[in-house]
């Protein structure tokens, strides 16, 4: 009996406990509501109830006020909205919502530990996620734009990302957008766009985040070790042929390294330089020639370096297709050699040359070396080139590709002082009599016309 009395008092005081315990927790603390995620049966609402609090605290047009409340949120939730996100395995649903809210807070993070957790086992993980499965690209899109934000942070600042953070975060990038590309094969936007669950408008939507994101990482001093990661995301994206993505891609592409080729190393200069002057070739619909147009305009007014490396790339694209008479009378361009993509851009069907499809490239390089006809180039077929309005594809010739120099050379080159020769010895010198010889042979074909 007297025991049945003790446990019966025991009981009362553990409910006394739980009631004060209950009393005295404050709802109105993040952390509190943060720790309430550890129940499955209170996830849901302390998610919610997290989710409003945040909006409170971003109301409002005092700004120093708004920091500091959301300074508190983020300090006080984010290892519990870590820690409930990591629990969450096969959840999706909670998942988005908590990733919903760290991408929302983790801008007024002040700890740097806890930023890199939030990377590292939640943002980075997310995107290995893609990588591996495909699934989800809008939100993989949204944290690669959270990651692109933290270089210019809620109320000005400093980046928040250090340099090794940023080179983790652009490697998780490259992967993400190497993954979307891989997925097509060698299948055309046109035949991935048929049926009602296309992937195209996300996938498309995610690699615009890709460039974008790479280029708000690159565009800083602190952001020049993840160069080597973030170039090949934007020179894949500049090059690939209007067949396989919208033309949007590449012209933001062009736009992205136009921003960053202030911060760009003399190695990635001579990366970027080729592929910009290969897109002033590139057109359907759209013609790419004015973007990538300016960002070798600007690329050649960073330095003497810079200049000499977007004018050999227009010397190489000269080699292409070269007029006998330039070529015997400048015998020094023979020795830069000629730019390859570029000879294959030229080709009747070149606008197919993509970075995504190791076929395409295997057709036009068969092409070329075979010599054919125009009318046994793959896209040629079935055409009529006697209706314009059939497709039939000529490609380019020296015409094309003069016209492109020329407009280039005058844009990029200090012209001479009357009189002064050209220095055939220095690649400007070389470009600019090039331009002479051609003019002249010009000249010397309209006198035999007249005559």
């Amino acid at each position: 009996m007297r025991a049945s009395v003790v446990r019966r008092g025991r009981g009362i005081w553990a409910l006394i406990a739980v009631t004060v315990l209950w009393g005295c927790a404050d709802e109105n603390d993040p952390a509190y509501l943060a720790s309430q995620l550890d129940d499955p049966i209170e996830t849901e609402n302390a998610l919610e109830r997290l989710r409003k609090m945040l909006d409170e605290r971003l109301q409002g047009n005092d700004e120093k006020a708004q920091m500091s409340a959301m300074g508190d949120f983020a300090s006080r939730a984010t290892d519990g909205l870590v820690g409930a996100f990591k629990r969450a395995e096969g959840n999706p649903l909670v998942r988005t919502r908590i990733i919903s809210i760290l991408t929302r807070s983790i801008g007024f993070t002040k700890s740097a530990p806890q930023r890199q957790k939030v990377l590292s086992e939640v943002f980075f993980h997310v995107l290995d996620s893609f990588k591996d499965k495909g699934d989800d690209p809008a939100q993989a899109s949204l944290i690669i734009d959270k990651l692109a934000g933290l270089m210019s942070p809620p109320g000005g600042g400093e980046p928040l990302l250090d340099g090794g953070m940023i080179e983790s975060a652009v490697g998780k990038i490259r992967d993400v957008s190497a993954s979307v590309r891989a997925s097509w094969g060698c299948k055309e936007r046109t035949i991935r766009m048929q049926g009602q669950k296309s992937p195209v408008a996300d996938q498309e939507q995610l690699l615009l985040s890709c460039i974008g994101g790479a280029a708000k990482l690159l565009g800083s001093e602190v952001g020049k070790g993840a160069q080597s990661a973030g170039v090949p995301i934007l020179l894949d994206a500049l090059r690939e042929s209007f067949f396989f993505q919208d033309f949007y891609l590449n012209r933001a592409a062009a736009d992205a390294i136009d921003s960053i080729a202030p911060y760009l190393g003399p190695e990635f200069v001579k990366q970027v330089a080729p592929a910009l002057v290969e897109g002033l070739f590139l057109q359907g619909d759209f013609f790419l020639y004015p973007y990538t147009r300016r960002a070798l305009v600007h690329l050649a007014a960073l330095s003497d370096e810079s200049r000499n490396a977007v004018v050999e790339e227009l010397l190489k694209m000269l080699n292409v297709d070269l007029d006998e008479a330039v070529a015997k009378e400048l015998p020094e361009l023979a020795n830069l050699g000629k730019s390859d993509r570029l000879d294959l851009l030229r080709l009747p069907c070149g606008t197919t040359l993509s970075s995504s499809c190791p076929d395409k490239e295997a057709a036009l390089r068969e092409y070329r070396d075979k010599d054919w006809a125009p009318a046994k180039a793959a896209c040629n077929r079935g055409a009529d080139p006697d209706r314009p309005g059939s497709g039939f594809q000529w490609g380019f010739n020296y015409e094309v590709i003069w016209d492109k120099f020329g407009g280039l050379l005058v844009d990029v080159v200090t012209p001479l002082a009357p009189g002064v020769n050209p220095d055939r010895t220095s690649k400007v010198g070389l470009a600019i009599s090039a331009l002479q010889a051609e003019v002249a042979q010009m000249d010397r074909g309209v006198t035999q016309v007249k005559a």
